[in-house]
């Protein structure tokens, strides 16, 4: 790559480094308490099982304890209301799954969130 292809994404490429050097500063402290993992499923089921394995996963590498949170109902609208809702904060995480991610909004007239906006 020749120098004037290379001027103009110097400063961007500065900025991600300097991004980089801050982010373990920033990830030192989080999670300080429990972290909420809402399962939007019936306790027992696959996406439960599922679920309780990436939660003792996280729980290992995090060192903080993932609480599974099973709210089952509505085709999992209600689990993802509680999370739409939430503080964002990043201690109330979801499950989710293809179903209740993108087909469900072309599935159901009043889906309650958006997850195209979302992400």
């Amino acid at each position: 790559m020749n120098r004037s292809r290379l001027a103009p994404r110097l400063p961007a490429a500065l900025a991600c480094l300097a991004a980089a050097m801050a982010a373990p500063a920033a990830w030192a402290a989080y999670p300080e308490r429990p972290i909420r993992f809402i399962v939007p499923q019936s306790p027992g089921g696959a996406s439960d099982t599922v679920g309780r394995t990436v939660a003792r996963s996280l729980t290992d590498r995090l060192g903080q304890q993932l609480v599974v949170d099973n709210r089952p109902g509505a085709t999992g609208n209600i689990g993802h209301e509680i999370v739409k809702n939430a503080t964002a904060d990043g201690y109330t995480l979801l499950m989710g799954t293809p179903g209740t991610l993108t087909i469900m909004q072309y599935v159901q007239k009043n889906v309650p969130y958006n997850t195209p906006r979302s992400a």
